[in-house]
């Protein structure tokens, strides 16, 4: 909805089929996540939840997928085939579809997982509305960038955060792979790219809100990003690394 505001400078309507489907998927996507993840339940209270309510899961599991079902009959030929890619991708997050290596799963591939992750909800985000609306893409390219670097930091957190677990699970991350202070150090690096691309974005629409809100931004997730250090439970990361996300849409939309 960010990006429909700029898109069509106007509010964009909450309920309408895009909108649906991508809900109804998010939730197909972590369900099946959390469905076939098997992990001990003393790593943590998200683990216990989840490994104690498989039915919950597979029910939400079902009802989103009649949703999307349904709501894809109200999109065009080529946002179904971009969203099967999509899909393809997320679901190889959480289940065994890569067909090389001996780690099957792409969530035990790193630096790929991460890059991925954070270029489908970009696509997500950014791609899928500027197709819906048959808008050229050269003229909102920059936001696609932006998006991009404005996920990578936040789904690094995420990975900081989980480095112990997944270390017990033989998960290969960025911050396994690079350590965590150089993981933290890249973080600050995409930060301040965004922080350029905002200006770069400013120099070429004049959206001077826009601007402001970026800026703003800049300085929450630098906030957000260092009080990791000493926060790691679920509830912390929920509202305000998660929540960034929101939050920035939020100020767009009503106040962009």
């Amino acid at each position: 909805m960010a990006t429909e505001r700029l898109l069509l400078e106007n509010y964009p309507p909450i309920f309408h089929p895009l909108h649906i489907f991508v809900f109804a998927n998010t939730l197909i996507v972590y369900n099946i996540h959390y469905y076939s993840k098997k992990i001990p339940t003393n790593i943590s209270d998200r683990a216990a939840w989840s490994q104690k309510n498989k039915r919950t899961h597979l029910v939400v599991l079902i009802i989103a997928l009649l949703i999307s079902l349904f709501s894809l009959f109200y999109l065009s030929m080529k946002i179904a085939i971009i969203c099967a890619f999509l899909g393809l991708i997320s679901f190889a997050y959480s289940l065994p579809l890569l067909p090389y290596g001996k780690k099957r799963k792409l969530k035990e591939y790193g630096i790929l997982k991460i890059v991925l992750l954070s270029l489908v909800w970009t696509m997500v985000s950014v791609y899928l509305p500027i197709i819906y609306y048959e808008i050229a893409f050269s003229d909102y390219q920059l936001e696609f960038y932006m998006r991009f670097v404005f996920m990578f930091p936040l789904c690094a957190a995420f990975d900081i955060r989980d480095v112990y677990i997944d270390e017990k699970c033989n998960i290969k991350t960025l911050p396994n792979s690079l350590g965590i202070e150089k993981t933290y150090k890249l973080i600050h690096v995409f930060i301040v790219l965004w922080a350029l691309l905002s200006l770069w974005q400013f120099l070429r629409i004049g959206a001077l809100d826009r601007l402001i809100i970026n800026l703003f931004f800049t300085v929450l997730m630098k906030i957000a990003i260092d009080y990791t250090r000493k926060e790691t439970s679920d509830i912390f990361y929920l509202f305000t690394i998660d929540g960034l996300m929101l939050f920035y849409s939020l100020f767009i939309i009503f106040l962009g």
